[in-house]
């Protein structure tokens, strides 16, 4: 019977727990900065996974068991990890920097870079921690007090509010004795490798205002925590990177109503490297009230494009709705309508063409 149910595990779930199923809490349940702490933010959950997952933690303890134990010689079979698919074809067309650098050592564990990824939207981040000195390390490795700035002393991303007012007085800048003021509005954490002396954790750090075209990122951070904390190490990790002419340079397209329209005020739209991010209001709605909102793309050619199916795709703050969809600067799209659901019914169809 158990020989029965390994069988079952390793043919038909070995690839949902190693790639869909396990998502680190942190990844999940988004972080978000200090700054958009009292942000309400309406999230797109895949309940499929969700039905899958609690399936089989219902069937037997031995199960559970045995998962655990793939989750533990963790390996995802990409190194982007779960990302968006538009993301994902980026990477795979090369739109990605792969850095080769020696580990920087403190206390005994090692740090390192292995490749980053930035546009306007996205800043995913490999970190490879040499955990060979490190005992007890079982589980992901996470970055407790990660600052990340450019050459312009721009603030990418800082969750601990003391080293963003440290670093704004030694850089005399100007700074929110209430927030933290940054161009990341939250990121998540997943997984990508774990084994004997290797930790791999993806760092997916996400901007709704757009990150600036840094040509140098100064990355910091002085205490990495295993095991949910448990185990803490306190050191200094400093790295800096310069980053490709195609980070830098990069151009997207914009996107903007076609025909004015009394019901929608579009307050974005426009598709990088890796992802289409739109930002309108609805007038005369109060959004808080509506529990389900959806929508989708149709191009010229009469393609549909979904939302992506991340954790992000769809948010609320205040009135403004923000969408991604799974399109690029790649599929050169010159026109597109787009359906906006509510509660399930279509409530509204506008046109948006690509600005000269």
């Amino acid at each position: 019977m158990e020989e029965n149910i390994e069988k079952i595990i390793d043919n038909n779930l070995y690839k949902i727990f190693s790639q869909n199923i396990y998502i680190p809490k942190s990844f999940t349940n988004t972080i978000q900065t200090i700054e958009y702490k009292n942000k309400r933010t309406k999230e797109r959950i895949n309940l499929k996974k969700i039905a899958v997952t609690f399936a089989v933690l219902l069937i037997s303890m031995n199960i559970v068991v045995y998962a655990y134990k793939i989750i533990e010689s963790y390996k995802s079979e990409t190194s982007i990890g779960y990302v968006s698919e538009s993301l994902q074809n980026a990477v795979e067309n090369g739109y990605i920097q792969n850095v080769d650098m020696e580990y920087v050592y403190s206390k005994g564990l090692g740090t390192k870079i292995e490749y980053l990824v930035m546009d306007d939207y996205n800043l995913n981040i490999l970190f490879n921690f040499n955990t060979s000195n490190i005992k007890n390390n079982n589980r992901e490795a996470n970055i407790e007090d990660l600052t990340i700035y450019d050459e312009n002393n721009n603030i990418i991303f800082c969750y601990d509010y003391n080293k963003y007012k440290k670093f704004c007085k030694e850089n005399k800048i100007k700074y929110n004795n209430e927030s933290i003021e940054q161009y990341s509005n939250g990121y998540g954490t997943q997984l990508i490798e774990l084994s004997e002396n290797t930790n791999k954790t993806l760092y997916t750090i996400r901007s709704t205002k757009g990150f600036p075209k840094s040509k140098k990122l100064y990355i910091k951070f002085n205490q990495v925590s295993f095991d949910n904390g448990e185990k803490q190490i306190k050191g200094n990790w400093n790295m800096e990177l310069n980053l490709n002419e195609k980070f830098y340079n990069r151009e997207g397209i914009n996107y903007v109503l076609e025909n004015q329209n009394e019901n929608i005020d579009l307050i974005s739209a426009k598709a990088t490297n890796t992802i289409m991010r739109i930002t309108y209001k609805i007038n005369n709605i109060n959004i808080s009230k509506v529990s389900d909102i959806d929508m989708y793309i149709e191009n010229q050619n009469g393609n549909r494009y979904d939302v992506n199916n991340i954790e992000d795709s769809i948010s609320t703050y205040e009135d403004e709705i923000s969408a991604t969809f799974p399109i690029t600067t790649e599929n050169k799209i010159e026109k597109f309508k787009l359906y906006i659901l509510l509660n399930g019914n279509l409530e509204y169809t506008v046109n948006l063409i690509k600005t000269t």
